[in-house]
């Protein structure tokens, strides 16, 4: 069923009304890889308690722009469609439904500190037991909780991470492949090589061959 834009759509004539606010978000899509690997195709959302204040509030602010439309509204809805999705991932990530993945380890309080050091700083030369102890916890202890939360061990996921910056680093930069290496902790290129064919099944430089011819980009690049 469709209407002009602005128009109601009525469907049936008994029950409350149901009003709809619609927002469009653009994103990269092999940034945001990580992102929606962890999230179900669809979001349903409970915001009858305290956690959905903070979403009930930018529906109403949006409603709001988009009702009494003004100086500057459309960089105001744009930015509040933002936090939308911004604070929907945090209701989410705080339900039953999402105890499992990198989102909700983020917000445990004894893995949050180990995971935002390693974010920060993926060419530190990590180890399990230094993560344990940036969480306070001892390497066994750590190690099990990590793997409950997340389905992965910290150096698996280290590695992907790793992995993860390093395409971003040669999709959108001329950097050599000795340079990226040492930006995402690998003290050579071969061993970032070995590390990248391994989890990618490719060699660096092929891969950002083969993605700039097909995002139709040209220009020589550093094996």
């Amino acid at each position: 069923m469709a209407s002009q834009p602005g128009s109601p759509v009525r469907h049936g004539t008994e029950g409350p009304v149901t009003e709809i606010v619609s927002a469009r978000l653009a994103f990269d899509t092999g940034a945001a890889e990580p992102l929606l690997k962890v999230l179900p195709p669809v979001l349903r959302l409970d915001l009858d308690d305290s956690i959905g204040d903070a979403l009930r509030s930018t529906f109403r602010l949006l409603e709001l722009e988009r009702t009494f439309s003004s100086f500057g509204s459309g960089f105001i809805m744009s930015r509040l469609a933002d936090a939308l999705f911004v604070y929907a991932l945090r209701t989410h990530v705080s339900s039953a439904e999402s105890s499992h993945g990198w989102l909700s380890a983020l917000s445990d309080p004894q893995l949050a500190p180990a995971l935002r050091d390693l974010h920060t700083d993926l060419a530190h030369p990590w180890t399990v037991e230094e993560l344990a102890r940036r969480a306070g916890m001892s390497r066994a202890a750590f190690a099990a909780a990590f793997r409950r939360k997340t389905g992965d061990s910290p150096i698996n996921y280290l590695t992907y991470w790793r992995m993860h910056r390093a395409k971003a680093l040669l999709r959108d930069t001329e950097s050599s492949l000795q340079w990226i290496a040492l930006a995402i902790g690998y003290d050579t290129d071969a061993a970032f090589s070995r590390a990248f064919r391994r989890h990618q099944s490719i060699a660096p430089g092929t891969w950002r061959r083969r993605w700039r011819a097909s995002a139709g980009h040209s220009g020589e690049t550093a094996e």
